[in-house]
């Protein structure tokens, strides 16, 4: 094989660029009974720059549960 032959190189592009920030939101009351319920909200919000774009996605998600 020559090297006229092999095909131009082909530059990569890098990976998109990621930002993630985790939170957690507690609120503890007390039901009818005097039980403690614990309720916990999860955020996880992923920011990246795609081409010049940024682009967000938040994930949320709870728990809850008596002590």
């Amino acid at each position: 094989m020559k090297i006229e032959d092999t095909p131009p190189a082909v530059p990569i592009p890098p990976p998109p660029r990621t930002t993630q920030e985790a939170q957690i939101r507690t609120v503890i009351s007390e039901d009818a009974e005097g039980r403690t319920k614990v309720k916990e909200l999860h955020y996880v919000t992923t920011i990246y720059d795609y081409k010049g774009s940024l682009k967000e996605i938040t994930r949320t998600w709870s728990k809850s549960y008596l002590v």
